[in-house]
């Protein structure tokens, strides 16, 4: 049995349907009501935002034979343009029908008067793609069409449509769709269509349709296949992009200086077979998000559907850098071409951590006493402390947990509430004579897999040791519930 494409199903048939266009809907719906129409119309705006939709919904309002702003769908017109046979309303689709004769056929036909609505109106899709003669033959009828007849215009390329038709045509400008509305409208479908998946994924699924409500809809439609949960790394899979975590990562080197590290999260991502363009659009974007959150200090205000883990990552990143460091490091992303290769991408990590690496502010470093004798002057030298010669135990650390967030906090704002998910669990001596390993334990698995990464466990270590005024090496392990 043949299913219909989710697109079509959900396209809208009223205005109050429609998605992220309430300020040109609000406006036809006026007109409307007011019976005071035009005789052209021209609608530009990118791909998928609801142009040809808008079209079809203005004119079966338009013919709709009832008193209402809306098509009404009981009338004659209205159920008789849900068929083949409606002869009312003519699309024309002028990427196929580019020529001059074609145009004289469509002014042939604007001389008949319609069947069962008031108006005979003609939707021509893509009209930029009318050769010059054509708009020339169609500009008389345009200026001065019969009182029946009304043409409504569609274009993806606003520029190539010329002057002359632009001014004989009340004119409306399609936004992109926000992400909340999109995100909003997806959770709609899937829950009506009985589709699970996770709300991060259907955030991920409308940030990729870049403000397409149509692409949107048809990748929802395309990665559920089946009846299994659809989470963010089936939607990283499908799409073949890389994985949100990578970004973190490579963004985390950047920032860190850590240049080698960097290219091998990207040449790892590679041999997966991501695609290249898409790597530096996600790149670019983690990177946008976290120069506004050091800017401004109010991503969370900015983003305001942004998921906690993702509003974590940048909270984290933001004590790393400033305004001056971020805006060098996406610098040379921002300036690669959209033909961009493997060795472009390696040459602006190279040249984006190398600029990290300058402006970074040294961070506090923990050194042995040995060293610390070395660089310091008898007279300045301070006398040990306790733990130099009796052990850390489980429950210094308890005792002093409270203080070790307050150190932690001054480089994670966010890092209290983290840290409620952890329980120190052992503490060992380490190889060197005054430094200790302490294991820290959660039952959040993605959680432990976050706090692996390099630098989350040295700024766990680093709170710790500044703490305990001693070295203190961190680890993090999973313990599953029981």
């Amino acid at each position: 049995m043949n299913s219909i494409a989710l697109y079509r199903k959900w396209r809208p048939h009223t205005f109050e349907d429609i998605i992220g266009q309430q300020p040109i809907v609000r406006s036809l719906q006026n007109m409307v009501m007011a019976n005071t129409h035009r005789h052209a119309f021209l609608f530009s705006g990118p791909r998928g935002t609801g142009k040809t939709t808008m079209a079809r919904v203005l004119a079966r309002a338009l013919n709709c034979q009832s008193d209402t702003t809306r098509p009404c769908g009981q009338c004659l017109s209205c159920q008789g343009s849900q068929t083949e046979q409606y002869h009312d309303i003519i699309e024309i689709d002028a990427a196929s029908n580019t020529g001059v004769d074609n145009v004289r056929e469509l002014i042939e036909r604007t001389q008949f008067h319609p069947e069962m609505g008031r108006f005979r109106i003609f939707i021509i899709d893509e009209v930029h793609r009318f050769s010059g003669n054509a708009f020339d033959a169609l500009l008389k009828t345009l200026e001065e069409p019969p009182p029946h007849v009304i043409f409504i215009l569609a274009t993806t390329e606003y520029e190539k449509v010329p002057l002359t038709i632009k001014s004989r045509c009340l004119e409306f400008t399609f936004q992109l769709i926000t992400l909340a509305d999109m995100t909003t409208h997806l959770k709609t479908i899937a829950h009506r269509e009985k589709i699970r998946i996770d709300p991060a994924a259907l955030t991920m699924i409308a940030r990729e349709a870049t403000g397409s409500m149509r692409n949107a809809i048809s990748l929802l439609d395309q990665i559920a296949l089946d009846d299994r949960l659809i989470d963010v790394r089936r939607v990283e899979d499908h799409l073949g992009i890389a994985s949100r975590d990578s970004i973190w990562n490579l963004c985390d080197t950047l920032l860190n200086g850590q240049t080698a590290e960097g290219l091998l999260i990207f040449n790892q991502e590679k041999d997966r077979g991501i695609s290249i363009p898409h790597f530096v659009r996600s790149v670019l974007g983690h990177l946008q998000m976290l120069m506004l959150s050091v800017i401004t200090g109010q991503i969370a205000e900015v983003y305001a559907d942004m998921d906690v883990d993702l509003l974590a990552c940048l909270e984290d990143q933001s004590e790393k850098t400033d305004a001056e460091a971020i805006i060098k490091i996406i610098e040379p992303w921002a300036n690669l071409q959209p033909s961009a290769t493997s060795i472009d991408i390696e040459l602006a990590i190279c040249h984006s951590s190398k600029m990290s690496f300058r402006r970074t502010p040294p961070q506090p470093s923990i050194q042995s006493p040995d060293q610390t004798r070395q660089t310091l002057k008898p007279a300045d030298r301070k006398p040990q402390t306790h733990h130099s010669t009796t052990d850390l135990t489980l429950q210094d650390i308890d005792q002093r947990w409270d203080d070790f967030i307050d150190i932690l906090i001054q480089r994670s704002p966010s890092g209290d509430q983290i840290m409620e998910h952890f329980s120190p669990s052992r503490i060992t001596r380490s190889e060197t004579a005054d430094g200790y390993i302490l294991s820290l334990t959660t039952n959040d698995q993605k959680l432990a897999d976050r706090f692996q990464e390099k630098t989350r466990k040295e700024l766990l270590s680093w709170a710790f040791s500044e703490t305990f005024k001693c070295p203190i090496t961190v680890n993090i392990f999973y313990v599953s519930r029981k």
